[in-house]
Formats: structure tokens, C-alpha cells, sequence
């Protein structure tokens, strides 16, 4: 009785993801039906035969928790959402602003304070979700309300998005995790916290190189405290912030000229930097595991 109990409950989950992403594929194709025939006539049949494919697929798969329907979900939804954010910006006409830097400056400048709140949570949303470099987002800030605001409204929107990563790890456990950046990612990233200890942590958060939505979700995974966590973000990720916000514009130091020596000095001084800790946590757990054989 259980078990066919079991097996009713999942079969009427399998039938409302199905139902849902039928709905939202539906959606979609009649969104770009309606909204984006003014496009150039490849981009508009590509996108609705890829829509119409997905539809499709999404119909006939009938294991709800294989990894490629995971990611048929994860396109529908993305997509969805896409579309509704061009849909919007394209019938305001803020995406006429975006080509011209001085309107986008004042289309948001008039906006006041929602202007800042639309940027704050773009900041928060690059860190959780959107396929976004956070360099992007902080030099966006930057052009529009200067590198203090910048750098101030990225902080702050950067470290939210890394506590919800990381409480996303610690609430919802392994499974919620793999399944958002998949099993090899979650294994990764974990493995890596929990074996080389904290200091990488840290020094990852220093840098733009490494995913940090990725690595905060890792964190939640691992005994980390949320404590150590916090205080982490916070010291570390301002000053990779700081640094694009001030220094990313190539206004003090020039992408040309004498500035070209500086930042090539500074990219190898970050790849010493990185080098210089992996090797001495290898040399610590080299001896610590010698010890620990001479104790057997």
C-alpha cells in the first residue's frame, strides 16, 4: 500500500512538471509569435523552432529527473524569463537607451531610487542566477553612478546573492545543489572546500576567475560555519569590487601605452598569488600525512 502510494505521488509530480513546462513552452512560442516578428527573419523562425523543439521533447521524455530533462526545464525557464525582460525593455524603449550611454545614464537617473534598486538586484541576481561575469555588472554601475555607488551597490548585492547561495547549500542539501550546477560541479567544488580548507575558500573570493555562486552553494555543503562564511565574503569580495570599480574603466590605469607593462605585472602577480598558496597547502598536507604515517 505504501509503495503504490509512492509511486501515485510521484507519478502526479512527473504529470505537473509536465504540465508546467507544457504551459510555459506554449508561452514562450506564442511570445515570440506576437512580440518578435520584428526581428531579422533567421533569429525569429530559429528561436521558434528551437521553442517548438523543446516543447516537444519535453512531452515525449517520461523521466522527469533525468539530467536532460533537468536542463530542458532549466532553458524553458531561462528563456521564459528572457523573453519577458526584451518584452519589457524593448516596449519602454530602454534598449534604444542602451545604445547610447549618456540616455541610459539619465533614463535611470530619473528613475532615483529604483534606479539604484534595479541595480542592486542585477548585482544580486549575477551572483545566484544570471549567466553574468560580475565584471560586466560592475562596470555598468560604474559608467552610470561612478565607481563610489558602484562599488558600494555591488558589495551589497554581491554578498546577499552569496548568502543565499550558501543557505540554498546548508537548508536545502546535496540534492537541491546538483541539481542547479549539477553533480560533477557539487562534488568538485566540495571536495576541494572540504579537503584544502578555508584559506582557499577565501583567496577564491579574492578573484574574478573563480564561480562564486558555484563555490558559496559548495560552502553551505561543507561544515563551514555561516559565521566564517559571512566575514569571508565580506573582507574578500569588496576588494575584487573594489578593484574593478576603480580600476576596471582603464581611466587610472591606461589598456594602452605604459599601463600595458602594469596590468600583464598584475596578472602574473594574481597567477603567482594562486600558485604560491595551492603549493603551500600541498606542502602542509604532505607533512601532515607523513605524520600521520609515522604515528602508525
Amino acid at each position: 500500500m505504501a509503495e503504490w502510494s509512492k509511486k501515485l505521488s510521484s507519478d502526479k509530480k512527473v504529470l505537473i512538471t509536465k504540465t508546467v513546462m507544457a504551459l510555459i513552452g506554449v508561452t514562450n512560442m506564442v511570445l515570440t509569435v506576437v512580440w518578435l516578428s520584428h526581428l531579422s527573419a533567421w533569429i525569429f523562425y530559429c528561436s521558434l523552432c528551437i521553442f517548438a523543439a523543446v516543447f516537444v521533447a519535453s512531452l515525449m521524455l517520461n523521466n522527469a529527473a533525468s539530467p536532460i530533462y533537468k536542463l530542458l526545464i532549466l532553458f524553458n525557464v531561462i528563456a521564459f524569463l528572457s523573453l519577458i525582460s526584451y518584452i519589457v525593455l524593448y516596449q519602454t524603449g530602454v534598449l534604444e537607451r542602451i545604445k547610447n550611454i549618456e540616455e541610459l545614464r539619465s533614463f535611470i537617473g530619473k528613475a532615483g531610487g529604483w534606479g539604484i534598486m534595479v541595480f542592486f538586484m542585477l548585482t544580486l541576481l549575477q551572483v545566484v542566477i544570471l549567466p553574468i561575469p560580475a565584471a560586466v555588472t560592475i562596470l555598468l554601475g560604474v559608467i552610470i553612478y561612478g565607481p563610489t555607488v558602484s562599488f558600494i551597490v555591488s558589495t551589497l548585492g554581491t554578498i546577499a546573492g552569496s548568502v543565499i547561495c550558501f543557505l540554498l547549500g546548508k537548508f536545502f542539501g546535496y540534492k537541491v545543489v546538483a541539481w542547479i550546477i549539477g553533480e560533477d560541479k557539487a562534488d568538485k567544488y566540495t571536495k576541494l572546500i572540504s579537503e584544502k580548507g578555508k584559506i582557499p575558500f577565501i583567496v577564491m573570493m579574492l578573484f574574478p576567475f573563480f564561480p562564486d555562486d558555484i563555490l558559496c552553494m559548495a560552502a553551505g555543503l561543507t561544515k563551514m560555519t555561516f559565521k566564517f562564511f559571512i566575514i569571508s565574503v565580506s573582507l574578500a569580495r569588496p576588494v575584487m569590487i573594489a578593484f574593478f570599480s576603480y580600476f576596471g574603466t582603464g581611466e587610472i590605469i591606461p589598456f594602452k601605452g605604459w599601463g600595458i607593462p602594469i596590468w600583464i605585472a598584475i596578472f602574473v602577480f594574481t597567477l603567482f598569488v594562486i600558485y604560491l598558496v595551492n603549493y603551500l597547502l600541498k606542502r602542509k598536507n604532505k607533512s601532515k600525512n607523513n605524520d600521520n604515517n609515522k604515528d602508525e
